[in-house]
Order: C-alpha cells, then sequence, then structure tokens
C-alpha cells in the first residue's frame, strides 16, 4: 500500500509547479491549523481567563467561517494571486497586532475584536489549492486530493505542536508571529505558482458569474456539514473519555490515535482511488464512517478500546473527505469551484462548532456513553445523504469546463 500510494503521489508531484504549490499549500497552512491555538494561549496569558480566551477563539472561528464564501467567490472571479496575497498579508498584519497587544496586556474586549480581525481576512488557501489540483494534475486528480487531505492531516498535527513549543520556550506572541510569518510564506509560494493559471482562465472568470449552490453541490455540501460535525465531535470526545477514567494526559495519545488513522486512511485511498464508480466510493466512504463511529460508541467508553476505534474512524474520515472535494469538483458549476470548497469549508465548519457544544453538554449531564453515540448518528445522516446525491446526479463526468482545466 505505501509502495502504491508513494508512487500515486510521484506522478501528481509531477511538475515543478506542483511541488511548489503542495509545499507552500503544506506550510501556509499552519497559520489554519495552528492560530486557535496560538490565540487562546495569548489571550489567556494576558487576562487568565479560559472564557476570555474562549470568546476570543470563537470570534476568530466566527468571522472565518464567515467570510469563507466571500473569500472563494472573490478567487472564482479576480483570479488565484491578488485575493490570496491581499487576504495573507492583512491577515499577517493583524496576527502581529494581537501579538503586539498581548505585549501591552490589551483589554479583553480588545483582544476579541482582533481575533474576529483574524478570522474575517483568514485567505481561502485550502479551497484554493483545492481548485488548483485538477490543472496541476489532470490525469491524477482525485490521487492529488488524497495528497491535498494528507497535508491538511500533518498540518493539523504539527502546526499546534509547534505553537506549544514555542509557547512554552518564548511566548505565546511570539507564536503567533511565527504563524503569521509561515502563513505568509506558505500561501505566498502558492500564489506566485498561480500565475500562469490566472493568466490562463482570465476569459473564463470575466464570464464567472454563477454561484457554486446547484443541488447537487447543495447535497455534497450538506455531507461536509455532516462530516465535519462527526468528526469535530471527537475534539470533545477525546478528553471526555479521558477525564471519565480520570486519566487526563489521555486525552492528547486518543487524538494522535485518530489523526494516526487519519494519515494512513489517505494513504490508502491514493491506492485505490480506482475502484468503482465515484457516487459509489461516496456511499462506501461514508458506510465506513458511519460503521467506525457505531464501533466507537459501543466499545469506546474505554481508553483502550476509544483508541482503536478513533483510529479506524480516521481511517474512514480521509478517503470521505477525499471523496467530497472530488465529487464538489466534478458538480460545481463552471467559474464557481472555489466557492463551493468555501461553502463546503463554511458548513464543517459550522457542524463541528455544534457538535463540540451538544457533545460536552451530553458529557457534564448524562456522561460521555451517551454522548459517543452523537457522531454515530450524525455519520448515519452523510451516509443518507451520499445515497441521494448519488440519485440526483451521476458525478463520474465532471462539468465541462472543469474538465478542461
Amino acid at each position: 500500500m505505501l509502495g502504491l500510494s508513494a508512487g500515486s503521489f510521484a506522478r501528481v508531484l509531477g511538475t515543478r509547479q506542483a511541488r511548489r504549490v503542495a509545499a507552500g499549500g503544506l506550510v501556509g497552512r499552519f497559520r489554519e491549523a495552528g492560530t486557535g491555538l496560538a490565540l487562546i494561549l495569548a489571550v489567556r496569558g494576558v487576562h487568565a481567563s479560559f472564557a476570555v480566551a474562549g470568546f476570543a477563539s470563537a470570534a476568530y472561528l466566527a468571522g472565518a467561517a464567515a467570510s469563507r464564501p466571500g473569500h472563494g467567490r472573490w478567487v472564482d472571479r479576480a483570479g488565484l494571486r491578488f485575493p490570496l496575497l491581499v487576504a495573507s498579508g492583512v491577515n499577517a498584519l493583524l496576527l502581529v497586532t494581537v501579538a503586539a497587544a498581548a505585549w501591552q496586556n490589551a483589554d479583553a474586549w480588545v483582544m476579541i475584536v482582533l481575533s474576529a480581525g483574524v478570522g474575517v481576512t483568514l485567505p481561502a488557501l485550502s479551497a484554493s489549492l483545492r481548485a488548483m489540483w485538477p490543472r496541476l494534475a489532470p490525469a491524477h486528480s482525485e490521487q492529488a486530493y488524497a495528497l491535498d487531505t494528507l497535508s491538511y492531516e500533518l498540518s493539523l498535527i504539527a502546526s499546534p505542536t509547534l505553537v506549544g513549543v514555542i509557547a512554552v520556550a518564548a511566548t505565546p506572541a511570539i507564536a503567533l508571529v511565527v504563524i503569521a510569518a509561515l502563513g505568509m510564506s506558505g500561501t505566498g509560494v502558492v500564489a506566485a505558482a498561480g500565475v500562469v493559471d490566472d493568466r490562463r482562465h482570465a476569459a473564463n472568470r470575466d464570464h464567472a458569474a454563477p454561484r457554486g449552490i446547484s443541488r447537487a453541490v447543495l447535497l455534497l455540501i450538506t455531507i461536509s456539514l455532516f462530516v465535519g460535525s462527526a468528526e469535530g465531535s471527537m475534539t470533545v470526545l477525546a478528553p471526555g473519555i479521558a477525564s471519565a477514567h480520570h486519566d487526563h494526559a489521555a486525552a492528547g495519545l486518543l487524538l494522535s490515535s485518530f489523526s494516526a488513522g487519519s494519515l494512513l486512511g489517505a494513504l490508502a485511498y491514493s491506492a485505490l482511488s480506482d475502484r468503482g464508480t465515484l457516487s459509489e466510493r461516496l456511499i462506501a466512504s461514508t458506510a465506513g464512517l458511519t460503521v467506525g463511529f457505531v464501533l466507537l460508541a459501543l466499545l469506546g467508553d474505554g481508553v483502550a478500546g476509544f483508541a482503536v476505534c478513533a483510529a479506524l474512524v480516521g481511517f474512514a474520515l480521509s478517503p470521505t473527505l477525499t471523496i467530497g472535494f472530488v465529487a464538489i469538483r466534478h458538480a460545481a458549476p463552471p467559474g464557481a469551484l472555489t466557492e463551493a470548497f468555501t461553502w463546503a469549508s463554511f458548513a464543517a465548519a459550522a457542524g463541528a462548532a455544534a457538535s463540540q457544544a451538544l457533545v460536552g453538554i451530553l458529557i457534564t449531564g448524562p456522561g460521555a456513553a451517551i454522548a459517543l453515540w452523537v457522531p454515530a448518528g450524525i455519520a448515519a445522516a452523510a451516509l443518507a445523504a451520499a445515497v441521494l446525491t448519488g440519485r440526483v446526479q451521476t458525478l463520474d463526468a465532471p462539468q465541462l469546463d472543469n474538465a478542461n482545466d
């Protein structure tokens, strides 16, 4: 499996431009993956309050979610380079401003407002990358999306670790500055690599009036909502199970098991992406995700059982995410691909926020054993939506303009 995956990834990265985009995307995503933790640490360091830090983090997430579709529409209509560079520059400036505010012990409302600004200006890097891959690797687009999922998972593991190390070794404010620099440099590499692409598709963008919400895309966004909700619940379930067994240190191990399963799932899908039709793979992956969460509900009330089942859930999650990206690429109307991806990101973030709140309430009240069934039910809803999507539209024949990219 590893050999097949390495070979498929090598084909995706066969051009210098693709390698630059992959490297820049990985580095640039450190900002997406690490900013939330850096803000929490910085705000709590000033005000010694998790409540204030939580408000700042919520303001950041709300700002990022609300601005995603607008950023995507801007990229679709103005091209890749200018929107990414402008948003990235303003965002980096605001991150440095938050760091300066932390050094100056700014009031809580100042930190919260600045955090919201950081979210609003966060560039649509991931959505832009997913819109670029079909043109960078036209003969291997599914493997490219598997690589993209792998890159995203790596950033989710590496960036919070980097932020934590810098916060301990120096200060959280320094971590904000480092995250800003990494995000700026990585996004700049991606934007520079997309210059040729911008020029080649200028004519298409001039007529890119339609938005990315067709019936099929709406169903796929709904699947993103459910999958993001189920995935997001793991962030609260892991520490909840660890706390129930009076082993708080196990929370990190449980989440690491989940992430390790996701990495293996991305590798496995890249080697097996040619099996069956896209619609069949979407149904199969969401079915696998549902089975994984049901096993987690049945066997995950202990630390060891949770670790094993979390790895199984992660293994099914990566193919589900990858197939979702490919399906959106096939179903989105011409000229609205990036916007469609940003709507999917918005739905996933909103679903994660809602499920985390619900799971937290259930863990505090009825207990973790009841909370474990929440993602199982949500995954089942994703499976139902996948079946309905397959009936609404055949996803295996891409839209003409996207196919020709």
